[in-house]
């Protein structure tokens, strides 16, 4: 599928859902983490898992926001465009 076949909002829509995904998993990990820890004897081999999971959350997070950020500047340079072709310019 061509990237012209998606709008802007369609585009933002799709990274926003995964943020939300993302977002639950990161919430089901402190969950875990908070499980694992209020044993008597937690596993510190789950707990450092946990961690490791809940930072590539993280990192994914980010790169998604970047992402969001790259597609409201394409839309920005889209829009000023469309506005010189009306004006003549």
């Amino acid at each position: 599928m061509s990237d012209e076949v998606l709008s802007y909002e369609d585009k933002v829509n799709i990274v926003k859902s995964h943020q939300k995904n993302l977002r639950f998993n990161e919430y089901n990990l402190n969950l875990s983490l908070k499980q694992e820890s209020s044993k008597a004897s937690p596993s510190e081999a789950s707990i450092i898992d946990i961690k490791a999971q809940a930072a590539d959350v993280q990192r994914q997070i980010t790169i998604l926001q970047e992402e969001l950020d790259s597609l409201e500047h394409e839309e920005q340079l889209r829009l000023q465009n469309a506005n010189k072709v009306e004006n003549g310019e």
